[in-house]
């Protein structure tokens, strides 16, 4: 549906522009990545705003996907799958944020942790990429690497501010994002992910048999 939705209007785009069939392509694409992202968001901040915790979703989201622009990671293999993991990690983790209080030291424990895998991830795996798309050409590899640092450190920043300004669950709703961003760029996350893929096969599959 969001393809041929997406094709169709890259095909107007592309005549209006008088483009040729690769550019028509990449159009396709690129309005397919943000119709998807849109109404991806969307449901997820639905859902969060039903739920009473769209303001701590909103730090969360900023935290998790910014560290995903620019370190990269694993992604499901279909949109089905994507949004459904997507909302539950992230309905799982700002109400978790909402529901804890996290002391001083914990803060501190958790944001060191987090400097700690987020260095080491930046280090060895950004930008972690997919068989599909990967960043293999030196320069563009570093560029990446320092991109997604400074924005590393901003959230750690921010997430600071937040909590010695007593908005706890902000804070914590950015440190957890961070985690959940950098676990999918290591080799456990894409395992995860294998894992997850792997078992909505079978349960895919056993649900046919049942049927038939």
């Amino acid at each position: 549906m969001i393809k041929r939705v997406s094709l169709n209007l890259a095909k107007s785009l592309g005549k209006n522009l008088q483009s040729s069939d690769s550019e028509i392509e990449v159009y396709s694409y690129a309005l397919e990545v943000l119709l998807c992202s849109t109404i991806k968001f969307m449901i997820i901040m639905g859902t969060a705003y039903l739920l009473g915790v769209a303001d701590i979703a909103i730090f969360y989201l900023i935290s998790f996907i910014l560290l995903r622009r620019f370190g990269g990671g694993v992604h499901c293999s279909t949109y089905a799958k994507c949004l459904m993991t997507g909302l539950l990690s992230t309905i799982f983790a700002v109400k978790l944020a909402e529901s804890i209080f996290i002391s001083l030291k914990i803060f501190l424990f958790l944001l060191l942790f987090l400097i700690g895998m987020g260095s080491i991830c930046i280090f060895k795996w950004v930008p972690a990429g997919t068989e599909k798309h990967k960043v293999t050409q030196p320069e563009k590899r570093r560029q990446r690497k320092i991109k997604t640092a400074f924005v590393f450190i901003g959230i750690c920043i921010f997430s600071v501010f937040f909590y010695f300004f007593q908005y706890f669950s902000y804070a914590f709703s950015m440190i957890l994002g961070g985690f959940f961003s950098f676990y999918l760029m290591t080799p456990i996350g894409y395992k995860t992910i294998d894992i997850i893929e792997n078992k909505f096969h079978i349960t895919k599959e056993e649900g046919r048999e049942n049927n038939a």
